[in-house]
């Protein structure tokens, strides 16, 4: 994309991220970024995580590449982002260790087993 409509981009997104609005319940609590290969979604995502990581409130990041064979691997989309919340929050760590220890296997596991106790789970008891 071009620098202009990166810069738009980047602006909107930082706007979303901006401190949560308990006054406004129509805010988004997802960010979808699409187009067509090579238009720079991944060099978008990859400034935002960059942005957020300098302001200390990125735990975590996964990017999908077809050139990186750990990359595209859905398999560890939810495992490595479960292993950087843990990483980053000693409370997430904790509850994380007791839902390893209660399952074996959750790395086997489909995926949304492995989003339910290696997320969702852990996640409900830190917050």
């Amino acid at each position: 994309c071009s620098p202009s409509t990166r810069v738009n981009i980047l602006a909107d997104i930082e706007a979303w991220v901006g401190p949560p609005n308990p006054f406004n319940p129509d805010i988004e609590s997802g960010y979808w970024i699409s187009g067509m290969a090579g238009t720079g979604k991944s060099t978008i995502a990859m400034s935002v995580c960059q942005k957020l990581k300098e302001k200390g409130v990125l735990a975590g990041s996964f990017f999908c590449s077809r050139q990186i064979p750990e990359c595209r691997d859905y398999k560890l989309i939810i495992l490595t982002l479960s292993c950087q919340l843990a990483e980053s929050s000693r409370a997430f760590a904790d509850a994380l260790n007791t839902a390893l220890s209660q399952r074996l296997n959750l790395a086997t596991k489909k995926p949304a087993e492995q989003v339910k106790y290696l997320l969702i789970e852990p996640w409900k008891k830190v917050s």
